[in-house]
Protein backbone atom coordinates (compact mmCIF):
# COMPACT_ATOMS: atom_id res chain seq x y z
CA UNK A 1 0.00 0.00 0.00
CA UNK A 2 2.89 2.55 1.02
CA UNK A 3 4.82 1.58 -2.81
CA UNK A 4 1.29 2.46 -4.25
CA UNK A 5 0.81 5.70 -2.07
CA UNK A 6 4.40 6.75 -3.62
CA UNK A 7 3.48 6.21 -6.87
CA UNK A 8 1.07 8.26 -7.09
CA UNK A 9 2.90 11.01 -5.04
CA UNK A 10 5.18 10.96 -8.28
CA UNK A 11 2.96 11.25 -10.64
CA UNK A 12 1.41 14.19 -9.31
CA UNK A 13 4.38 15.98 -8.66
CA UNK A 14 5.61 14.94 -12.34
CA UNK A 15 2.41 16.66 -13.79
CA UNK A 16 2.61 19.51 -11.75
CA UNK A 17 6.35 19.94 -12.92
CA UNK A 18 4.98 19.91 -16.78
CA UNK A 19 2.33 22.55 -15.70
CA UNK A 20 4.76 24.77 -14.71
CA UNK A 21 7.34 24.69 -17.27
CA UNK A 22 3.72 24.58 -19.83
CA UNK A 23 3.26 28.07 -17.99
CA UNK A 24 6.80 29.46 -18.27
CA UNK A 25 7.01 28.44 -22.11
CA UNK A 26 3.76 30.13 -22.62
CA UNK A 27 5.40 33.51 -21.88
CA UNK A 28 8.25 32.80 -23.59
CA UNK A 29 6.72 31.75 -27.04
CA UNK A 30 6.07 33.94 -30.01
CA UNK A 31 4.93 33.45 -33.25
CA UNK A 32 7.42 33.99 -36.22
CA UNK A 33 7.90 34.27 -39.89
CA UNK A 34 10.07 31.63 -41.93
CA UNK A 35 11.36 34.87 -43.61
CA UNK A 36 11.33 37.70 -41.09
CA UNK A 37 10.80 40.55 -43.08
CA UNK A 38 8.08 43.38 -42.74
CA UNK A 39 4.65 42.96 -44.35
CA UNK A 40 3.56 45.16 -47.30
CA UNK A 41 0.47 45.45 -48.59
CA UNK A 42 -0.75 46.61 -51.66
CA UNK A 43 -4.18 48.31 -52.17
CA UNK A 44 -6.65 49.05 -54.57
CA UNK A 45 -5.70 52.12 -56.79
CA UNK A 46 -9.42 53.23 -58.20
CA UNK A 47 -10.68 56.27 -57.01
CA UNK A 48 -14.46 55.03 -55.88
CA UNK A 49 -13.69 54.24 -51.73
CA UNK A 50 -16.82 54.50 -50.94
CA UNK A 51 -18.47 51.96 -53.19
CA UNK A 52 -15.47 49.61 -53.35
CA UNK A 53 -15.20 48.81 -49.14
CA UNK A 54 -16.16 45.21 -49.68
CA UNK A 55 -14.89 45.11 -53.13
CA UNK A 56 -12.34 41.67 -52.39
CA UNK A 57 -9.57 42.94 -53.74
CA UNK A 58 -6.78 40.05 -53.85
CA UNK A 59 -9.76 37.96 -53.53
CA UNK A 60 -7.53 35.71 -56.54
CA UNK A 61 -3.55 36.06 -56.78
CA UNK A 62 -0.69 35.28 -59.22
CA UNK A 63 2.55 36.04 -58.97
CA UNK A 64 5.96 35.87 -61.53
CA UNK A 65 9.56 36.99 -60.73
CA UNK A 66 11.21 38.42 -63.73
CA UNK A 67 14.67 38.29 -64.51
CA UNK A 68 15.70 41.82 -63.86
CA UNK A 69 14.25 41.25 -60.14
CA UNK A 70 10.43 42.56 -60.65
CA UNK A 71 8.05 40.99 -58.42
CA UNK A 72 4.68 41.04 -61.62
CA UNK A 73 1.53 40.40 -59.30
CA UNK A 74 -1.94 39.94 -61.15
CA UNK A 75 -4.85 40.54 -58.84
CA UNK A 76 -8.62 39.99 -59.18
CA UNK A 77 -10.88 42.19 -57.27
CA UNK A 78 -14.26 40.45 -58.11
CA UNK A 79 -16.82 42.76 -56.30
CA UNK A 80 -15.67 45.85 -57.03
CA UNK A 81 -18.18 48.79 -58.09
CA UNK A 82 -18.32 51.66 -60.68
CA UNK A 83 -20.98 54.11 -60.97
CA UNK A 84 -23.54 53.32 -63.85
CA UNK A 85 -26.52 54.79 -65.18
CA UNK A 86 -30.08 53.73 -64.28
CA UNK A 87 -31.85 50.74 -66.65
CA UNK A 88 -35.35 49.74 -67.28
CA UNK A 89 -35.56 46.29 -69.10
CA UNK A 90 -37.30 42.79 -68.91
CA UNK A 91 -36.57 42.06 -65.03
CA UNK A 92 -35.20 45.58 -63.57
CA UNK A 93 -34.39 43.16 -60.36
CA UNK A 94 -31.71 42.08 -62.35
CA UNK A 95 -29.70 44.83 -63.54
CA UNK A 96 -28.73 47.61 -61.51
CA UNK A 97 -31.31 50.67 -61.11
CA UNK A 98 -30.44 54.21 -60.74
CA UNK A 99 -29.19 54.75 -56.97
CA UNK A 100 -27.26 51.40 -57.13
CA UNK A 101 -23.93 50.33 -58.05
CA UNK A 102 -22.79 47.85 -60.28
CA UNK A 103 -20.08 44.84 -59.04
CA UNK A 104 -18.76 43.40 -62.93
CA UNK A 105 -15.12 43.00 -61.00
CA UNK A 106 -11.91 44.08 -62.36
CA UNK A 107 -8.29 42.55 -62.56
CA UNK A 108 -5.25 44.70 -62.11
CA UNK A 109 -1.46 43.99 -63.16
CA UNK A 110 0.67 45.49 -59.83
CA UNK A 111 4.54 44.89 -60.37
CA UNK A 112 6.29 45.97 -57.85
CA UNK A 113 10.13 45.21 -56.52
CA UNK A 114 12.09 44.26 -53.39
CA UNK A 115 13.04 45.90 -50.53
CA UNK A 116 11.23 49.20 -51.10
CA UNK A 117 7.43 47.80 -52.23
CA UNK A 118 5.38 50.96 -53.81
CA UNK A 119 3.31 49.23 -56.79
CA UNK A 120 2.10 51.25 -59.21
CA UNK A 121 -1.56 49.12 -60.10
CA UNK A 122 -3.19 49.85 -63.50
CA UNK A 123 -6.62 47.81 -64.33
CA UNK A 124 -6.86 45.60 -67.23
CA UNK A 125 -9.70 44.33 -69.69
CA UNK A 126 -9.31 40.74 -70.13
CA UNK A 127 -12.87 39.91 -71.55
CA UNK A 128 -13.76 43.03 -73.93
CA UNK A 129 -17.51 42.65 -74.40
CA UNK A 130 -18.59 41.80 -77.95
CA UNK A 131 -21.07 44.10 -79.92
CA UNK A 132 -24.07 41.90 -78.26
CA UNK A 133 -25.99 43.76 -76.38
CA UNK A 134 -27.65 41.12 -74.81
CA UNK A 135 -24.20 40.59 -72.51
CA UNK A 136 -25.00 41.89 -69.12
CA UNK A 137 -21.59 42.31 -67.45
CA UNK A 138 -23.07 44.15 -64.42
CA UNK A 139 -22.48 41.27 -61.94
CA UNK A 140 -20.38 39.46 -63.60
CA UNK A 141 -17.70 38.70 -60.70
CA UNK A 142 -14.59 39.31 -62.98
CA UNK A 143 -11.83 37.88 -61.00
CA UNK A 144 -13.68 34.84 -58.92
CA UNK A 145 -10.97 32.77 -60.01
CA UNK A 146 -7.44 33.20 -61.83
CA UNK A 147 -5.13 30.36 -62.32
CA UNK A 148 -0.89 30.76 -63.33
CA UNK A 149 0.22 28.13 -65.17
CA UNK A 150 3.85 26.57 -63.36
CA UNK A 151 6.73 28.20 -64.69
CA UNK A 152 5.19 30.16 -68.00
CA UNK A 153 3.69 33.57 -68.26
CA UNK A 154 0.19 31.97 -69.20
CA UNK A 155 -2.56 33.54 -67.03
CA UNK A 156 -6.17 32.37 -66.85
CA UNK A 157 -9.10 34.87 -65.57
CA UNK A 158 -12.62 34.24 -65.32
CA UNK A 159 -15.75 35.32 -64.64
CA UNK A 160 -18.12 32.92 -64.20
CA UNK A 161 -21.54 35.25 -63.31
CA UNK A 162 -21.64 36.79 -66.94
CA UNK A 163 -25.12 36.82 -68.14
CA UNK A 164 -27.15 37.03 -71.62
CA UNK A 165 -30.57 38.81 -71.28
CA UNK A 166 -33.13 36.72 -73.70
CA UNK A 167 -36.31 38.11 -74.33
CA UNK A 168 -37.49 35.39 -71.40
CA UNK A 169 -35.26 34.34 -69.50
CA UNK A 170 -31.17 34.90 -68.53
CA UNK A 171 -28.86 32.69 -69.18
CA UNK A 172 -25.80 32.88 -66.48
CA UNK A 173 -22.99 31.08 -69.14
CA UNK A 174 -19.74 32.65 -67.78
CA UNK A 175 -16.76 33.35 -69.68
CA UNK A 176 -13.09 33.50 -69.41
CA UNK A 177 -9.91 34.97 -70.95
CA UNK A 178 -6.39 33.81 -71.88
CA UNK A 179 -2.92 35.82 -71.21
CA UNK A 180 0.44 34.40 -72.83
CA UNK A 181 2.18 37.23 -71.27
CA UNK A 182 0.88 37.92 -67.81
CA UNK A 183 -1.43 40.15 -68.41
CA UNK A 184 -0.13 42.51 -70.77
CA UNK A 185 -2.85 41.44 -73.59
CA UNK A 186 -5.74 39.29 -73.75
CA UNK A 187 -7.66 36.88 -75.72
CA UNK A 188 -11.19 35.50 -75.08
CA UNK A 189 -10.17 31.65 -74.45
CA UNK A 190 -11.55 29.57 -77.11
CA UNK A 191 -12.13 26.20 -74.49
CA UNK A 192 -14.79 28.97 -72.77
CA UNK A 193 -16.82 28.37 -75.58
CA UNK A 194 -20.04 28.83 -73.21
CA UNK A 195 -19.08 32.53 -74.11
CA UNK A 196 -20.69 31.84 -77.41
CA UNK A 197 -24.38 30.99 -75.79
CA UNK A 198 -26.54 32.07 -77.91
CA UNK A 199 -30.25 33.15 -76.51
CA UNK A 200 -32.96 30.71 -76.99
CA UNK A 201 -35.44 31.09 -80.31
CA UNK A 202 -39.15 29.94 -80.65
CA UNK A 203 -40.85 28.37 -83.32
CA UNK A 204 -44.39 28.22 -82.63
CA UNK A 205 -47.32 26.77 -84.48
CA UNK A 206 -51.02 27.15 -83.76
CA UNK A 207 -52.69 24.48 -84.89
CA UNK A 208 -56.75 25.24 -84.99
CA UNK A 209 -60.12 22.73 -85.23
CA UNK A 210 -62.28 24.25 -88.28
CA UNK A 211 -64.37 21.33 -88.09
CA UNK A 212 -67.96 21.50 -88.31
CA UNK A 213 -68.44 21.73 -84.69
CA UNK A 214 -66.72 24.46 -83.86
CA UNK A 215 -69.66 27.04 -84.63
CA UNK A 216 -72.34 23.98 -84.77
CA UNK A 217 -73.94 25.54 -81.36
CA UNK A 218 -72.42 28.82 -81.57
CA UNK A 219 -71.56 30.74 -84.83
CA UNK A 220 -68.70 33.28 -83.24
CA UNK A 221 -67.09 30.68 -81.58
CA UNK A 222 -64.22 30.58 -84.40
CA UNK A 223 -63.80 33.95 -84.21
CA UNK A 224 -63.35 33.56 -80.74
CA UNK A 225 -60.24 30.96 -81.29
CA UNK A 226 -58.88 33.76 -83.77
CA UNK A 227 -59.41 36.55 -80.96
CA UNK A 228 -57.54 33.90 -78.02
CA UNK A 229 -54.80 33.27 -80.53
CA UNK A 230 -53.60 36.99 -81.25
CA UNK A 231 -53.79 37.03 -77.34
CA UNK A 232 -51.49 34.30 -76.78
CA UNK A 233 -49.40 35.35 -79.53
CA UNK A 234 -49.14 39.31 -77.78
CA UNK A 235 -46.76 38.38 -75.03
CA UNK A 236 -44.35 36.96 -77.18
CA UNK A 237 -41.89 39.06 -79.22
CA UNK A 238 -42.27 38.30 -82.76
CA UNK A 239 -40.04 40.82 -84.29
CA UNK A 240 -37.11 38.62 -83.55
CA UNK A 241 -37.18 36.20 -81.09
CA UNK A 242 -40.09 34.01 -81.87
CA UNK A 243 -41.55 33.04 -85.37
CA UNK A 244 -45.25 32.13 -85.19
CA UNK A 245 -47.22 30.27 -87.87
CA UNK A 246 -51.18 28.99 -88.04
CA UNK A 247 -52.79 26.34 -89.76
CA UNK A 248 -56.02 25.22 -89.81
CA UNK A 249 -57.94 22.20 -90.19
CA UNK A 250 -60.77 20.17 -90.79
CA UNK A 251 -61.13 17.57 -93.65
CA UNK A 252 -58.17 15.63 -94.90
CA UNK A 253 -58.40 13.27 -98.37
CA UNK A 254 -56.60 9.74 -97.87
CA UNK A 255 -55.32 9.46 -101.42
CA UNK A 256 -53.19 12.91 -101.08
CA UNK A 257 -50.31 14.43 -100.55
CA UNK A 258 -50.46 16.77 -97.10
CA UNK A 259 -49.73 19.28 -99.78
CA UNK A 260 -52.34 19.00 -101.57
CA UNK A 261 -55.02 19.21 -98.56
CA UNK A 262 -57.63 21.68 -98.83
CA UNK A 263 -58.63 22.07 -95.90
CA UNK A 264 -55.52 21.51 -94.36
CA UNK A 265 -53.80 24.83 -94.57
CA UNK A 266 -50.75 26.87 -93.35
CA UNK A 267 -52.83 30.35 -92.96
CA UNK A 268 -50.09 32.12 -91.94
CA UNK A 269 -46.63 30.82 -93.00
CA UNK A 270 -44.42 30.39 -89.80
CA UNK A 271 -42.12 33.59 -89.21
CA UNK A 272 -43.77 35.40 -92.16
CA UNK A 273 -45.03 38.44 -89.87
CA UNK A 274 -42.61 40.08 -87.30
CA UNK A 275 -44.99 42.84 -86.16
CA UNK A 276 -48.33 42.05 -84.41
CA UNK A 277 -50.56 44.55 -86.55
CA UNK A 278 -49.62 42.27 -89.93
CA UNK A 279 -50.51 38.93 -87.79
CA UNK A 280 -52.98 40.10 -86.79
CA UNK A 281 -54.32 41.28 -89.72
CA UNK A 282 -53.57 37.85 -91.20
CA UNK A 283 -55.36 36.06 -88.91
CA UNK A 284 -58.37 38.07 -88.75
CA UNK A 285 -58.90 36.98 -92.44
CA UNK A 286 -58.39 32.70 -92.00
CA UNK A 287 -61.70 31.77 -93.14
CA UNK A 288 -63.81 29.03 -91.36
CA UNK A 289 -63.71 25.88 -93.23
CA UNK A 290 -65.97 23.84 -91.17
CA UNK A 291 -66.80 19.62 -92.49
CA UNK A 292 -64.65 16.45 -90.17
CA UNK A 293 -61.50 16.51 -88.06
CA UNK A 294 -58.67 15.03 -89.02
CA UNK A 295 -56.07 15.47 -86.22
CA UNK A 296 -53.03 13.14 -86.85
CA UNK A 297 -53.08 14.29 -90.23
CA UNK A 298 -52.93 18.15 -89.75
CA UNK A 299 -49.99 17.09 -87.10
CA UNK A 300 -47.75 15.35 -89.73
CA UNK A 301 -48.56 18.20 -91.87
CA UNK A 302 -47.33 20.82 -88.84
CA UNK A 303 -44.63 18.70 -88.36
CA UNK A 304 -43.41 19.40 -92.35
CA UNK A 305 -44.06 23.66 -92.08
CA UNK A 306 -41.49 23.44 -89.02
CA UNK A 307 -38.93 21.44 -91.25
CA UNK A 308 -39.33 24.60 -93.58
CA UNK A 309 -38.30 26.94 -91.09
CA UNK A 310 -35.25 28.80 -91.13
CA UNK A 311 -34.32 27.80 -87.51
CA UNK A 312 -35.60 24.45 -87.72
CA UNK A 313 -31.79 22.47 -87.15
CA UNK A 314 -30.46 25.52 -84.34
CA UNK A 315 -30.32 23.43 -81.54
CA UNK A 316 -30.91 26.78 -79.66
CA UNK A 317 -34.60 26.99 -81.25
CA UNK A 318 -37.44 25.48 -79.27
CA UNK A 319 -40.37 24.18 -81.76
CA UNK A 320 -43.59 24.27 -79.96
CA UNK A 321 -47.43 23.55 -81.15
CA UNK A 322 -50.17 24.53 -79.93
CA UNK A 323 -53.39 22.34 -81.14
CA UNK A 324 -56.88 23.55 -80.35
CA UNK A 325 -59.66 21.66 -81.12
CA UNK A 326 -62.93 20.44 -79.83
CA UNK A 327 -64.10 16.81 -80.45
CA UNK A 328 -63.19 13.06 -81.35
CA UNK A 329 -61.09 13.35 -84.42
CA UNK A 330 -61.69 11.66 -87.21
CA UNK A 331 -58.46 10.04 -87.98
CA UNK A 332 -58.05 8.58 -84.48
CA UNK A 333 -56.08 5.32 -85.57
CA UNK A 334 -53.01 7.32 -86.92
CA UNK A 335 -53.31 9.76 -83.61
CA UNK A 336 -51.04 8.00 -81.54
CA UNK A 337 -48.28 7.56 -84.37
CA UNK A 338 -48.26 10.94 -85.73
CA UNK A 339 -48.04 12.68 -82.00
CA UNK A 340 -45.11 10.34 -81.32
CA UNK A 341 -42.98 11.25 -84.46
CA UNK A 342 -43.57 14.92 -83.56
CA UNK A 343 -42.21 14.72 -80.29
CA UNK A 344 -39.51 12.84 -81.19
CA UNK A 345 -38.20 15.74 -83.45
CA UNK A 346 -38.20 17.96 -80.26
CA UNK A 347 -41.90 19.55 -81.05
CA UNK A 348 -43.30 20.16 -77.38
CA UNK A 349 -47.35 19.56 -78.10
CA UNK A 350 -49.48 21.60 -76.14
CA UNK A 351 -53.04 20.79 -76.42
CA UNK A 352 -56.24 23.55 -75.95
CA UNK A 353 -59.49 21.13 -75.34
CA UNK A 354 -62.72 22.86 -75.48
CA UNK A 355 -66.51 21.66 -75.38
CA UNK A 356 -66.72 18.01 -76.17
CA UNK A 357 -63.53 17.29 -76.30
CA UNK A 358 -61.87 13.64 -75.70
CA UNK A 359 -59.15 13.84 -73.01
CA UNK A 360 -57.95 10.47 -73.75
CA UNK A 361 -56.93 11.64 -77.08
CA UNK A 362 -55.61 14.87 -75.73
CA UNK A 363 -52.81 12.73 -73.81
CA UNK A 364 -52.29 10.56 -76.97
CA UNK A 365 -51.21 13.91 -78.46
CA UNK A 366 -48.96 15.82 -76.06
CA UNK A 367 -47.52 12.60 -73.65
CA UNK A 368 -48.21 14.90 -70.81
CA UNK A 369 -50.74 15.77 -68.57
CA UNK A 370 -49.07 19.14 -67.70
CA UNK A 371 -49.51 20.44 -71.42
CA UNK A 372 -53.33 19.78 -71.96
CA UNK A 373 -55.26 22.58 -71.21
CA UNK A 374 -59.36 22.23 -70.67
CA UNK A 375 -62.21 24.98 -70.71
CA UNK A 376 -66.42 23.62 -71.51
CA UNK A 377 -66.85 26.30 -73.81
CA UNK A 378 -64.89 28.46 -76.42
CA UNK A 379 -66.20 32.47 -74.66
CA UNK A 380 -63.79 30.59 -71.88
CA UNK A 381 -60.70 30.42 -73.54
CA UNK A 382 -59.12 33.49 -72.39
CA UNK A 383 -59.38 32.07 -68.78
CA UNK A 384 -56.24 29.41 -69.90
CA UNK A 385 -54.34 32.54 -71.62
CA UNK A 386 -51.85 33.11 -68.39
CA UNK A 387 -50.93 29.42 -67.80
CA UNK A 388 -50.62 28.46 -71.20
CA UNK A 389 -47.74 31.24 -71.83
CA UNK A 390 -46.49 30.41 -68.28
CA UNK A 391 -46.32 26.85 -69.78
CA UNK A 392 -44.16 27.51 -73.02
CA UNK A 393 -41.56 29.98 -71.00
CA UNK A 394 -40.99 26.77 -69.34
CA UNK A 395 -40.31 25.11 -72.59
CA UNK A 396 -37.60 27.93 -73.41
CA UNK A 397 -35.86 27.49 -69.84
CA UNK A 398 -35.08 23.91 -70.48
CA UNK A 399 -38.14 22.67 -68.30
CA UNK A 400 -40.25 20.94 -70.14
CA UNK A 401 -38.61 17.78 -71.55
CA UNK A 402 -37.49 15.11 -69.12
CA UNK A 403 -33.53 14.12 -69.11
CA UNK A 404 -32.89 17.95 -71.73
CA UNK A 405 -29.79 19.50 -71.41
CA UNK A 406 -30.17 23.24 -71.22
CA UNK A 407 -26.74 22.77 -72.76
CA UNK A 408 -24.96 24.94 -70.28
CA UNK A 409 -26.75 27.97 -70.53
CA UNK A 410 -27.10 28.61 -66.76
CA UNK A 411 -23.18 27.14 -66.33
CA UNK A 412 -21.39 29.75 -64.75
CA UNK A 413 -17.94 28.86 -66.65
CA UNK A 414 -15.24 29.82 -64.87
CA UNK A 415 -16.23 29.54 -60.96
CA UNK A 416 -13.30 27.56 -60.64
CA UNK A 417 -9.95 27.27 -62.52
CA UNK A 418 -6.42 24.90 -62.67
CA UNK A 419 -3.85 24.27 -64.53
CA UNK A 420 -2.28 21.28 -64.46
CA UNK A 421 0.57 19.33 -66.01
CA UNK A 422 -0.41 16.26 -68.62
CA UNK A 423 3.10 15.00 -69.76
CA UNK A 424 7.03 14.97 -67.91
CA UNK A 425 8.47 14.78 -71.49
CA UNK A 426 6.46 17.63 -73.09
CA UNK A 427 5.23 21.16 -71.42
CA UNK A 428 1.91 20.27 -72.62
CA UNK A 429 -1.13 21.96 -70.15
CA UNK A 430 -4.82 21.83 -70.02
CA UNK A 431 -6.74 24.74 -68.87
CA UNK A 432 -9.44 22.83 -66.36
CA UNK A 433 -12.60 25.41 -66.18
CA UNK A 434 -15.46 23.54 -64.67
CA UNK A 435 -19.39 24.25 -65.23
CA UNK A 436 -22.00 22.90 -63.82
CA UNK A 437 -25.16 21.79 -66.29
CA UNK A 438 -28.85 21.50 -65.84
CA UNK A 439 -28.47 23.70 -61.97
CA UNK A 440 -25.50 21.20 -61.06
CA UNK A 441 -26.74 17.88 -62.06
CA UNK A 442 -23.56 17.32 -63.95
CA UNK A 443 -20.15 18.92 -63.94
CA UNK A 444 -18.25 19.87 -66.81
CA UNK A 445 -14.46 20.43 -67.45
Amino acid sequence: MAKLINRKRFFYLICLLLSIITLICDNITYGFNIEPLPSTSINNPNNYSVWNSSNYFGYSLALRRSVNGIVRAVIGSPKERQPITGYQGFAPTIKPQATERSGPGAIYNCPFSFPSVSPSCTRTSPLKLTNDSKIIEDRESLGLSLSLQSGTDVVTVCAPLRMLECTYSYLTHGTCGNSNNFGETWATNPQGGISTTKCQTLDLIFLIDGSGSVNEKDQGNFNRVKEWVKTVTSSFDISSSTDVGVIQYSHAFRNRSLDMQPYITTEVSLGKYHTLTAFNEAVDNISYHSFTTFTAHAINKTVLDFMSGSRYSDKSNQKVMILLTDGRSSDSQDLAASAAYARSLGITIFAVGVADFVREELEIITGSNDRIFTQSDFDQLNQVVGSLQLSISGVLEGGAKKNSSNLLRQSETGFATAMSEVSEKALSWFVWMCSYESMGYSLHC
